[in-house]
């Protein structure tokens, strides 16, 4: 009777760090940064105003990116996106 108790409990000793090994290398879920656009899309006319004001008050940044602009011909919907990147890239 006392080897069935041995071989038993040496079973569950087993399973029991197994279980904590798989655990231990479960993989982290880490939050993602939300795209440009995503966080631009839901931008109201008045916060779009304002962040305006602020980036022209940056002369030679604004002044590069309005240029960047017209060279590559941005469309209306892609503007918001690619002055976002490029007022924020410098």
């Amino acid at each position: 009777m006392s080897l069935i108790r041995a071989g038993v409990l040496a079973i569950g000793v087993l399973a029991l760090a197994g279980t904590g090994t798989a655990l231990a290398q479960a993989p982290k879920q880490t939050q993602t940064e939300p795209s440009t656009m995503t966080k631009i899309e839901d931008w109201t006319a008045k916060q779009k105003a304002t962040i305006r004001r602020t980036w022209a008050k940056d002369k030679a940044t604004w002044n590069k990116c309005r240029a960047l602009a017209k060279s590559e011909k941005w469309n209306r919907k892609e503007y918001w996106t690619s002055q976002y990147k490029c007022m924020t890239s410098s």
